[in-house]
């Protein structure tokens, strides 16, 4: 048999009264909780947000300053699409447009142009066109009739030099004065860098009579 002492019994009626208490802590505990789980959302979201505004406010600084480079105005632009300057100069031969596209390439890296002045002279056997194939193929050596040492020339690559002087020849015989020039300046007899041309004893014999006839109106 169990004696309920006026102890137990006010134990009892504490403990009683201690549930809904206990049941108010935990819901204010849980509020807490969820509030500050609803906080941190928040502070998540408002990062995020911050972050990707700096990326695409970045991005779009980038596009910009691209869109400026592209769009700046250049003396060299003659105002015609280059597709349409290709189009009619190697696929029609016209001079005109050859002269456009040289102009037009003056903002681009020098190499670019090797392959149009090549299909310019080849296709169309453009005297003008000869002469930038040499031209284009120095340039790219950073190789200067006037400066560069004979060693530079002399060290150039073989296969290249080659072709380089045989466009420069085909330019002479097709009489284009640059051509010509170049050669009395630089590469007949006597001259700084003849020892340079004389190494091309292949061309020197196909081109003699134009060789002959250059020396003859020196």
């Amino acid at each position: 048999m169990i004696f309920l002492t006026k102890n137990n019994y006010l134990g009892g009626k504490n403990a009683a009264r201690s549930i809904p208490q206990r049941r108010q802590s935990c819901e204010t505990l849980g509020n807490i909780l969820k509030n500050t789980m609803k906080t941190r959302k928040q502070i998540f979201i408002v990062s995020s947000v911050f972050i990707i505004m700096i990326i695409v406010t970045f991005i779009l600084g980038q596009e910009y300053e691209t869109y400026q480079r592209n769009n700046e105005f250049s003396m060299n632009d003659t105002g015609i699409p280059i597709y349409n300057l290709k189009r009619d100069a190697l696929g029609k031969g016209d001079i005109g447009a050859y002269q456009n596209l040289s102009t037009e390439y003056l903002d681009y890296s020098t190499e670019e142009f090797l392959p149009i002045a090549l299909e310019m002279a080849n296709r169309h056997n453009y005297p003008v066109a000869y002469f930038d194939v040499y031209f284009t193929l120095t340039r790219i050596e950073n190789l200067h009739e006037d400066s560069n040492s004979i060693e530079d020339w002399e060290n150039w690559n073989p296969k290249m030099k080659r072709l380089a002087f045989e466009y420069l020849l085909a330019g002479a015989e097709l009489k284009h004065e640059q051509s010509i020039e170049i050669l009395q300046d630089y590469f007949l007899k006597n001259k700084r860098l003849s020892k340079i041309l004389n190494s091309q004893s292949d061309l020197i014999k196909t081109y003699s009579k134009t060789l002959e006839k250059i020396k003859s109106n020196r």
